[in-house]
């Protein structure tokens, strides 16, 4: 229970006492709101070995005067009393002085040491196996490419709804397949539930590649 629900509690516990109070004298009277403070276990009011909690509040009553009031009390009971005006709240109540003592230990990072891998030792399967799984998931992109035009500045510029676009590829000729920018495939288009798909005819070869690049740096 925190301090600030256990000092509610008992500002309701003793707003309650004093309207009583205040109807049998038929005068009115003032409290202010308690403030808790913890106290360490060697005060001597305290029977446990728990830390207790003092209230300090300043009481008024008309016509009389005014008084400062403490109230003193052990740690399992302010706990209790806090827990029936607030079941819900089960955080552990704060030891502010046992806090303030405690000192932050500080301790140089130790890190565990490994061996160079000695020259000329290949790593085994298995281990490379497990560094490749982790390249599956990275994410590529992949696109279709239908064919490719040159165009000048005014041609572009003269482009409007109804325009033909005359592409580089023939009727029926495999589509391009690249993955990063890189041709690795050819396929043809197909259509596969309402959606356009492509069915993988070839995969390009190394050398293929190759020529493939030196082809569009030349165009």
């Amino acid at each position: 229970i925190k301090l600030s629900a256990i000092s509610e509690a008992f500002n309701q516990m003793i707003g309650a006492s004093t309207t009583s109070f205040s109807e049998k004298i038929k005068e009115k009277i003032n409290i202010s709101t308690p403030k808790a403070e913890l106290l360490n276990k060697e005060s001597s009011f305290l029977k446990s070995e728990d830390p207790g909690l003092r209230f300090e509040m300043d009481v008024k009553i008309e016509d009389c005067g005014s008084l400062e009031a403490q109230l003193l009390s052990e740690k399992a009971l302010a706990e209790g009393l806090g827990k029936m005006f607030h079941p819900d709240k089960e955080e552990p109540l704060a030891q502010k002085q046992v806090e303030s003592q405690e000192k932050v230990k500080v301790e140089p990072a130790k890190f565990q040491e490994f061996e160079k891998p000695q020259a000329g030792v290949v790593e085994s399967s298995t281990h490379f196996d497990e560094k490749l799984e982790l390249l599956l998931d990275v994410p590529l992109r992949v696109v279709v490419e239908l064919g490719r035009a040159k165009m000048t500045l005014k041609q572009v510029l003269d482009l409007n709804i109804g325009s033909l676009l005359e592409l580089d590829k023939l009727t029926g000729e495999p589509v391009d397949i690249l993955v990063n920018g890189k041709l690795i495939a050819k396929g043809e288009v197909v259509v596969v539930d309402e959606n356009f798909g492509v069915r993988i005819t070839e995969i390009v070869t190394p050398r293929q590649r190759l020529y493939s690049l030196k082809e569009k740096d030349i165009t």
